[in-house]
């Protein structure tokens, strides 16, 4: 396979800066804090993300110190807070707005954290090669999700991990995605980019439930009923939400795809 040139553009669409940046408007710290932690929408993807990533590391012999990790679109940083302060903590962010949040929340966390945009990621990364990167429902926004992955590649030590989390079995059309992913499509692209695949992973059914219902919801008490449910999913812990997870019946499938792939 001949690889494309990993340094071609390959961001999520500017047209949408404006959306995203409304998406992630802030009162202040405590309202960016409990933002992170409330949103099931956030916290449904990065406690699964951060379980998987623990797994591996677990399995590990041995890892530098201080880790290197890198979050490309880090949203309301739900994974980056949860990452320990002594490791060296990169993310890379559409919205300006979320930056600036996410900067002051470390600040107060008494975290350092280096955070810019796509376009200064280049710049940014010049000289530095992770241990961990991770990229959680972004590649279906972008124009060319292969040269992002190449581009991952580059910046990641041998033996490093690449972490992936893209939605599958979509219960209604984002129109800002780009691309549909399967298990098999995805893994193929990564091996083909120089990757072996760690583990994959099918999960996350309340999504599907939630979705599909509020869509259906057609009373203010039963939209409101929905969104109290959301809340109390964000605060569980993962292990509960999936333990649970037989409760819903067949029709509900899972909405994310987790791969960890190993760069060699």
């Amino acid at each position: 396979m001949v690889k494309k040139d990993a340094t071609a553009t390959s961001n999520i669409s500017y047209k949408n800066k404006q959306f995203y940046n409304r998406s992630y408007f802030s009162f202040g710290i405590m309202h960016s804090l409990v933002a992170a932690y409330s949103s099931y929408d956030q916290q449904s993807k990065a406690k699964r993300n951060w379980k998987i990533l623990k797994s591996y590391l677990f399995k590990k012999t041995c890892f530098p110190n201080p880790l290197y990790i890198l979050d490309y679109g880090f949203g309301r940083g739900s994974f980056l807070i949860k990452v320990p302060k002594t490791w060296q903590v990169y993310g890379c962010e559409l919205s300006e707005r979320a930056i600036k949040n996410l900067r002051k929340t470390f600040k107060f966390l008494k975290k350092n954290v280096h955070l810019f945009c796509p376009d200064e990621m280049k710049d940014e990364l010049k000289d530095i090669k992770f241990d961990i990167i991770s990229c959680s429902h972004v590649l279906e926004h972008l124009d060319d999700d292969t040269a992002m992955i190449q581009r991952f590649a580059e910046h990641l030590k041998n033996n490093a991990v690449l972490l992936l989390n893209v939605p599958i079995n979509e219960i209604w059309k984002d129109p800002n995605h780009i691309h549909g992913y399967t298990q098999e499509a995805l893994c193929k692209n990564l091996i083909q980019n120089g990757f072996a695949i760690n583990s994959s992973l099918e999960a996350d059914r309340w999504t599907a439930f939630i979705l599909y219902n509020e869509k259906h919801a057609h009373s203010f008490i039963k939209k409101l009923l929905f969104r109290f449910l959301r809340l109390n999913l964000a605060l569980l812990p993962i292990s509960v939400l999936d333990s649970f997870e037989w409760i819903l019946p067949a029709q509900y499938c899972y909405q994310q795809l987790i791969i960890t792939a190993i760069k060699f």
